[in-house]
């Protein structure tokens, strides 16, 4: 509701693993039987986020695996960890710049994306799902949520072996900007 109205919810620095204890929660009775879903966040990291944010951008991508496996055993993988991009990586029509990052990782091991489709699957309404089954607004929506977040979005993915959608938060931005002020109240 919040990205749909344009309203910014206040950013905070998230505990990554109390998110994930409320999302396993709240996803185990969407995510079928026959799909493991695991949440791993490296020690020391932070991420200054608004909390709904996160949790929609988490709520997209982990409802597209579980779409992507099907009635398939699968796994979804979701993990958390500081890196250093060295040298830019480009990615569709944009370059990631070098830099320190939060990297969040969703990784399924469904059908994977064709070829064709990957330049287009962040575009609204685009969906290879069948009639009735996806609007094609949920990648739409995670896009619009990095960007307004200064965060980049790169996907690997791999015909009937694997998928992996990481989102590069830029480290440290926005701590020192809520560190800031929460000193001035």
């Amino acid at each position: 509701m919040n990205f749909s109205k344009d309203v910014d919810s206040p950013k905070e620095i998230i505990d990554l693993k109390k998110v994930f204890v409320d999302f396993s929660q709240l996803l185990s009775p969407i995510i079928l039987r026959n799909v493991r879903l695991s949440f791993h966040v490296d020690p020391n990291v932070q991420l200054c986020i608004a909390r709904s944010d996160l949790e929609q951008v988490i709520f997209n991508l982990v409802l597209n695996s579980r779409d992507a496996i099907g009635d398939k055993f699968g796994e979804i993988n979701v993990d958390v960890r500081n890196v250093i991009i060295d040298e830019e990586v480009k990615f569709l029509h944009y370059e990631i710049p070098k830099g320190e990052y939060i990297a969040l990782s969703v990784k399924d091991n469904g059908s994977g994306i064709e070829k064709q489709h990957i330049d287009r699957i962040f575009d609204p309404f685009f969906t290879t799902k069948k009639e009735n089954a996806g609007a094609g607004i949920g990648l739409a929506t995670v896009i619009g949520i990095m960007q307004k977040n200064n965060g980049y979005i790169s996907v690997n993915s791999i015909v009937n072996k694997e998928t992996i959608f990481t989102l590069y938060f830029l480290r440290n931005q926005d701590e020192e900007k809520f560190k800031n002020t929460e000193d001035v109240a």
